[in-house]
């Protein structure tokens, strides 16, 4: 009976959503091209799924650095968002990008695959926002939303819930290639200070106090704003916002090229991560997880230079606990 109903709402999605759908059949055409061709070579057909969100995918490369190394003579397909395509185009490693429109659609596109040679790296019982289809499969290593930063950082939990047995310490890479400049003059702080997630965020009083700080302290600075949206309202020539959309090959050259990177938890973390870059890092709890790490690479060999934990909320945090962080980071 329940094999029935769910069949009754796969049938009901793929004739309401037309983007879904249409999607979902170029895909399911695509894929099995690819392993028709295939069938006439010695590659091995690989297919690897992360469709979600910016910051796992990056803290997630590594995996497909590995892959590639196991299974040298392979075709290498990612499955992501098509939201993200850019940071697996741009990838040596992965062979093909798979775009979905949500991840019901990933759902839906496993079952027509061989699983022998299909990782999702979806921690177990992931539920599409969309259509609320739930992603069940083999849990080998019991990771959870519970307690997946109990078992490690980003890319343990990643790798293990597809019984991908990566070293969690690997730094990952980011290869997007250069895009326009911001043409920003002199040296300059990027400050990121937004997340999807609100637990992760910090107040606006205590950006905006943070702000003031720096351009008070270090004149030879300006301060660039990145994020959803702006937070930082000071009125100051030395405050640029480049918040909103924006490529990610204009944000991950801002970030390469600026002298600090600060901010939460976040995808831009984790660019800053990739790049290696001199960082602070604010981290507060998250649900039940306190002192949490989801970095592997740079920032988790040197946390203790880099992460800020607080064990409460963020909100809570006084700003002028993290000033002297600052101005060490800018006078060493």
């Amino acid at each position: 009976m329940k094999k029935i109903k769910v069949l009754c709402k796969t049938i009901w999605i793929l004739l309401t959503d037309w983007e879904l759908a249409l999607s979902f059949s170029a895909n399911a055409c695509s894929l099995f091209l690819i392993r028709l061709k295939l069938l006439f070579g010695r590659k091995k057909f690989i297919v690897i799924a992360l469709t979600e969100v910016l910051g796992d995918i990056v803290a997630s490369e590594p995996i497909s650095r590995y892959m590639k190394g196991k299974f040298p003579v392979s075709f290498i397909c990612w499955v992501t968002d098509k939201k993200y395509a850019e940071l697996i185009t741009s990838n040596p490693n992965i062979d093909k990008a798979i775009t979905v429109s949500c991840f019901t659609e990933w759902i839906l596109l496993k079952h027509i695959l061989r699983k022998r040679n299909v990782y999702d790296l979806h921690i177990n019982n992931k539920v599409c926002v969309r259509h609320h289809f739930i992603n069940k499969k083999n849990n080998p290593f019991n990771i959870n939303f519970d307690n997946y930063f109990e078992k490690g950082n980003l890319l343990y939990a990643f790798s293990r819930s597809a019984a991908i047995e990566i070293s969690a310490d690997s730094s990952p890479i980011l290869y997007l290639k250069s895009g326009p400049s911001a043409n920003i003059s002199g040296k300059y702080i990027v400050v990121h200070t937004t997340a999807t997630n609100q637990e992760k965020t910090m107040s606006v009083e205590c950006w905006n106090k943070l702000a003031g700080f720096i351009l008070e302290r270090f004149e030879e600075f300006s301060i660039v704003e990145i994020g959803f949206e702006k937070k930082i309202n000071l009125e100051n020539n030395r405050i640029i916002n480049l918040t909103g959309q924006k490529s990610l090959s204009f944000i991950s050259d801002l970030i390469r090229n600026s002298r600090l990177f600060i901010g939460i938890d976040s995808s831009f973390a984790h660019f800053a991560n990739a790049l290696n870059k001199d960082s602070l890092i604010l981290i507060g709890k998250l649900g039940n997880f306190i002192n949490y790490m989801p970095y592997s690479g740079m920032f988790q060999k040197e946390e203790d230079k880099i992460i800020y934990h607080y064990s409460e909320s963020l909100q809570k945090m006084r700003c002028s606990d993290i000033f002297p962080l600052v101005s060490k980071k800018l006078t060493t």
